[in-house]
């Protein structure tokens, strides 16, 4: 059974009118999962927020956080044209830094785990942030891990329709660390051509996949089965952290993938498979059509649990 995690101050964080980042993503989420409570197949739980932002201090510069934590104006402030840092934003973030704090604690006791994390994170850079991401969610968590225990292998695996940027950028070369992105190429942010893969003498490292406009489900499947599952296989995590994004589904508005429901089933069934006593947090990044997020959503967390 797949532990859901809801962090009620997320709704507090206002990217900006008609903004395609809005909270009703994380509650129609919130909704999917009280049904699927019902059905015996999640079981929800609230964050206690952290008191602070310091936990985000292993992953961006300090004097970042010192921004976000006091800000030098009044706010809204634009951090770029897509982002802002509104006046519910500290509270959001707060709530993740203990999200993250608690999901750490279950490992040994619970082998998957979802954040409904909002404001998303992986465009989020060591200094700035970006792409409707003010903080990284799952690079800090990476680090977290690692801050508790220098030996654990962790692989991370970025399926958003968007390459996940910030969160190379910060985890760079760090040892026992893989990072894997499938992504829209070329597409926004610009970067994830595949030119800087490496691979480190323990099997981690970094592979980009960049995929074309118009991916479709088989074409998804094929670049599964043949490139990641075989490296996420070699390098065989103790944890395996995943930017869930759904915003390479057909309907959703800001992505050029033709993926449906199914590729979603099949990531989720094919890392319970071959990956069962690993433990596995996924954690929300993108996904804006609301029907296209709830039903991949479902799909995905159904396959986790088969």
């Amino acid at each position: 059974m797949i532990a859901t995690y809801y962090v009620t101050d997320s709704l507090s964080h206002d990217s900006g009118s008609n903004h395609p980042e809005s909270s009703e993503r994380v509650r129609s989420l919130n909704t999917l999962f009280i049904s699927m409570e019902k059905e015996r197949l999640t079981t929800i739980h609230e964050i206690s927020p952290a008191k602070d932002l310091s936990l985000f201090r292993m992953a961006h510069d300090p004097a970042y956080i010192d921004f976000l934590e006091r800000p030098p104006k009044p706010l809204p402030i634009s951090i770029d044209p897509d982002t802002s840092l509104s006046p519910g934003s500290l509270a959001a973030m707060k709530g993740l830094s203990g999200a993250i704090t608690t999901i750490n604690k279950q490992i040994g006791s619970s082998q998957r785990a979802f954040l409904l994390a909002r404001p998303p994170g992986h465009h989020a850079r060591r200094s700035a942030g970006m792409g409707f991401c003010l903080v990284n969610t799952i690079a800090t968590q990476a680090l977290s891990l690692l801050s508790w225990n220098p030996t654990l292998r962790i692989a991370i695996f970025d399926f958003d329709v968007h390459h996940g940027n910030g969160t190379e950028e910060i985890l760079g070369k760090t040892p026992g660390v893989l990072t894997i992105s499938t992504h829209q190429y070329p597409f926004y942010p610009g970067t994830g051509s595949g030119r800087e893969n490496h691979t480190g003498h323990s099997g981690e490292g970094l592979l980009d996949i960049p995929l074309p406009e118009g991916t479709t489900d088989d074409a998804y499947y094929r670049t599964f089965e043949s490139c990641i599952l075989p490296r996420l296989t070699r390098f065989a995590p103790d944890v395996l952290l995943v930017s869930a994004g759904f915003d390479g589904h057909r309907e959703d508005p800001l992505g050029g993938f033709l993926l449906t429901e199914k590729t979603y089933r099949h990531i989720g069934k094919q890392l319970s498979s071959v990956f069962p006593s690993t433990f596995i947090v996924s954690i929300l990044e993108g996904g804006y059509n609301l029907r296209a997020l709830t039903n991949s959503v479902r799909s995905y967390m159904e396959g986790l649990n088969s």
